[in-house]
Protein backbone atom coordinates (compact mmCIF):
# COMPACT_ATOMS: atom_id res chain seq x y z
CA UNK A 1 0.00 0.00 0.00
CA UNK A 2 1.34 3.35 -0.96
CA UNK A 3 1.62 6.02 1.54
CA UNK A 4 -0.47 9.17 1.40
CA UNK A 5 1.27 13.27 2.27
CA UNK A 6 -0.18 12.57 5.47
CA UNK A 7 1.38 9.59 5.95
CA UNK A 8 4.64 10.53 4.97
CA UNK A 9 4.53 13.66 6.86
CA UNK A 10 3.98 11.66 9.59
CA UNK A 11 6.90 9.48 8.78
CA UNK A 12 9.10 11.56 8.27
CA UNK A 13 8.49 14.41 11.39
CA UNK A 14 8.62 11.08 13.33
CA UNK A 15 12.20 10.47 11.66
CA UNK A 16 13.56 13.89 12.02
CA UNK A 17 13.86 14.06 8.35
CA UNK A 18 10.34 16.43 7.94
CA UNK A 19 12.48 19.46 7.60
CA UNK A 20 14.98 18.67 5.37
CA UNK A 21 12.14 17.41 3.08
CA UNK A 22 10.69 20.56 3.21
CA UNK A 23 14.25 22.81 2.53
CA UNK A 24 14.79 20.02 -0.19
CA UNK A 25 11.79 19.94 -2.05
CA UNK A 26 11.53 24.11 -1.54
CA UNK A 27 14.94 24.40 -3.29
CA UNK A 28 13.90 22.00 -6.18
CA UNK A 29 11.14 24.50 -6.80
CA UNK A 30 13.28 27.60 -6.75
CA UNK A 31 15.12 25.38 -9.14
CA UNK A 32 12.48 25.41 -11.58
CA UNK A 33 11.00 21.88 -10.54
CA UNK A 34 7.23 21.50 -11.00
CA UNK A 35 6.11 21.38 -6.79
CA UNK A 36 4.66 17.96 -7.57
CA UNK A 37 8.10 16.88 -9.02
CA UNK A 38 10.13 18.51 -6.51
CA UNK A 39 7.66 16.75 -4.05
CA UNK A 40 8.67 13.22 -5.36
CA UNK A 41 12.62 14.01 -5.80
CA UNK A 42 13.22 15.36 -2.21
CA UNK A 43 10.91 12.06 -0.75
CA UNK A 44 13.13 10.07 -3.12
CA UNK A 45 16.85 11.72 -2.02
CA UNK A 46 15.25 11.96 2.21
CA UNK A 47 14.47 8.51 1.90
CA UNK A 48 17.96 7.37 -0.10
CA UNK A 49 16.19 5.86 -2.99
CA UNK A 50 16.49 6.17 -7.42
CA UNK A 51 13.97 8.80 -8.40
CA UNK A 52 11.23 7.40 -10.05
CA UNK A 53 11.35 8.80 -13.90
CA UNK A 54 9.22 11.52 -14.64
CA UNK A 55 5.79 10.19 -15.90
CA UNK A 56 4.12 12.57 -18.15
CA UNK A 57 0.86 12.62 -19.70
CA UNK A 58 1.53 11.44 -23.51
CA UNK A 59 0.92 14.13 -25.40
CA UNK A 60 -1.86 14.43 -27.60
CA UNK A 61 -2.67 16.22 -31.15
CA UNK A 62 -5.64 15.47 -33.43
CA UNK A 63 -4.64 14.66 -36.95
CA UNK A 64 -6.73 13.50 -39.98
CA UNK A 65 -7.05 9.79 -39.05
CA UNK A 66 -7.46 10.71 -35.12
CA UNK A 67 -6.35 11.96 -31.88
CA UNK A 68 -2.78 10.56 -31.72
CA UNK A 69 -0.50 9.86 -28.27
CA UNK A 70 2.71 8.56 -28.11
CA UNK A 71 1.79 5.29 -27.87
CA UNK A 72 -0.36 5.90 -31.28
CA UNK A 73 -3.71 6.58 -32.10
CA UNK A 74 -6.25 6.41 -29.01
CA UNK A 75 -9.24 6.69 -31.52
CA UNK A 76 -9.04 6.37 -35.34
CA UNK A 77 -11.63 8.03 -37.40
CA UNK A 78 -11.12 9.10 -40.98
CA UNK A 79 -12.83 12.84 -40.75
CA UNK A 80 -12.86 14.98 -43.81
CA UNK A 81 -14.51 18.58 -44.49
CA UNK A 82 -16.98 17.37 -47.15
CA UNK A 83 -18.76 15.02 -44.28
CA UNK A 84 -19.88 18.31 -42.44
CA UNK A 85 -20.30 20.47 -45.50
CA UNK A 86 -24.04 19.98 -46.23
CA UNK A 87 -25.15 19.92 -42.70
CA UNK A 88 -27.59 22.96 -41.07
CA UNK A 89 -25.46 25.10 -38.53
CA UNK A 90 -25.80 23.25 -35.22
CA UNK A 91 -25.62 25.59 -31.92
CA UNK A 92 -23.38 24.35 -28.94
CA UNK A 93 -26.95 23.48 -27.49
CA UNK A 94 -27.31 20.32 -30.01
CA UNK A 95 -23.08 19.52 -30.35
CA UNK A 96 -23.60 18.99 -26.16
CA UNK A 97 -26.61 17.32 -26.59
CA UNK A 98 -24.78 14.85 -29.58
CA UNK A 99 -21.80 14.25 -27.34
CA UNK A 100 -24.01 13.27 -23.84
CA UNK A 101 -26.18 10.84 -25.69
CA UNK A 102 -23.28 9.19 -28.15
CA UNK A 103 -20.61 8.89 -25.59
CA UNK A 104 -21.02 5.49 -24.61
CA UNK A 105 -22.52 4.17 -28.29
CA UNK A 106 -19.77 1.69 -30.13
CA UNK A 107 -21.80 2.83 -33.67
CA UNK A 108 -21.74 6.49 -34.13
CA UNK A 109 -19.92 7.74 -36.96
CA UNK A 110 -18.31 11.16 -37.88
CA UNK A 111 -21.36 11.45 -40.65
CA UNK A 112 -24.23 11.40 -36.91
CA UNK A 113 -22.65 14.45 -35.56
CA UNK A 114 -24.80 17.76 -36.20
CA UNK A 115 -20.86 19.64 -36.87
CA UNK A 116 -17.32 18.83 -36.81
CA UNK A 117 -16.82 20.60 -33.29
CA UNK A 118 -19.45 18.08 -31.98
CA UNK A 119 -17.42 15.06 -33.32
CA UNK A 120 -14.32 16.34 -32.11
CA UNK A 121 -15.45 16.39 -28.72
CA UNK A 122 -16.92 13.75 -28.74
CA UNK A 123 -13.70 12.01 -29.50
CA UNK A 124 -11.68 13.98 -27.13
CA UNK A 125 -14.56 13.24 -23.57
CA UNK A 126 -14.05 9.54 -25.22
CA UNK A 127 -10.51 9.62 -24.84
CA UNK A 128 -9.23 12.00 -22.42
CA UNK A 129 -10.47 11.32 -19.16
CA UNK A 130 -9.99 15.19 -17.39
CA UNK A 131 -11.53 16.41 -20.79
CA UNK A 132 -14.61 13.71 -19.79
CA UNK A 133 -14.85 15.14 -16.02
CA UNK A 134 -14.48 18.65 -17.65
CA UNK A 135 -17.13 18.15 -19.87
CA UNK A 136 -19.78 16.45 -17.09
CA UNK A 137 -18.57 19.62 -14.81
CA UNK A 138 -18.49 22.34 -16.48
CA UNK A 139 -19.67 22.25 -20.06
CA UNK A 140 -23.33 19.68 -19.71
CA UNK A 141 -24.99 21.19 -16.70
CA UNK A 142 -24.70 24.91 -18.34
CA UNK A 143 -27.70 23.14 -20.35
CA UNK A 144 -29.77 22.12 -17.66
CA UNK A 145 -32.95 24.40 -16.54
CA UNK A 146 -32.37 26.58 -13.10
CA UNK A 147 -33.99 26.08 -10.15
CA UNK A 148 -36.30 29.27 -11.31
CA UNK A 149 -37.57 27.82 -14.08
CA UNK A 150 -37.87 23.93 -12.46
CA UNK A 151 -40.51 25.58 -10.05
CA UNK A 152 -42.29 27.48 -12.66
CA UNK A 153 -42.41 23.95 -14.77
CA UNK A 154 -45.65 22.14 -14.81
CA UNK A 155 -45.76 19.44 -12.51
CA UNK A 156 -45.61 16.31 -14.93
CA UNK A 157 -42.62 17.27 -16.55
CA UNK A 158 -40.30 17.88 -13.57
CA UNK A 159 -40.10 14.36 -13.44
CA UNK A 160 -38.33 14.41 -16.73
CA UNK A 161 -35.63 17.27 -15.29
CA UNK A 162 -34.96 15.24 -12.25
CA UNK A 163 -34.40 12.13 -14.19
CA UNK A 164 -31.81 13.74 -16.20
CA UNK A 165 -30.04 15.33 -13.43
CA UNK A 166 -29.77 11.83 -11.69
CA UNK A 167 -28.41 10.98 -15.14
CA UNK A 168 -25.84 13.46 -14.86
CA UNK A 169 -24.86 12.61 -11.73
CA UNK A 170 -24.52 9.81 -12.19
CA UNK A 171 -22.39 10.16 -15.36
CA UNK A 172 -20.18 12.76 -13.68
CA UNK A 173 -19.18 10.31 -10.77
CA UNK A 174 -18.98 7.89 -13.32
CA UNK A 175 -16.27 10.30 -15.29
CA UNK A 176 -14.51 11.57 -11.73
CA UNK A 177 -13.86 7.73 -10.96
CA UNK A 178 -12.40 6.98 -14.61
CA UNK A 179 -10.00 9.75 -14.13
CA UNK A 180 -8.97 9.02 -10.19
CA UNK A 181 -8.44 5.38 -11.31
CA UNK A 182 -5.82 6.75 -13.79
CA UNK A 183 -4.16 8.97 -11.60
CA UNK A 184 -3.87 6.26 -8.81
CA UNK A 185 -0.91 5.99 -7.31
CA UNK A 186 0.67 9.70 -7.86
CA UNK A 187 1.77 11.74 -5.05
CA UNK A 188 0.12 14.81 -5.00
CA UNK A 189 2.39 17.34 -3.20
Amino acid sequence: MSENSIDIKKRLTASGRWGAFLALRQKLVAEGEAPARAYVLALAEIDGIPAPPEQRAAPVRMSATGLKGAEGALLSFPVSREMFSGKPESTARADLEFVYNSRDLEDVEPEDAPSAGAWGLLCGVRALPALQVEFYTSMWPKLLPSRASLEDTPKDTTSDVIGLIDEIKKATLEAIEAAKSQTAGRVVA
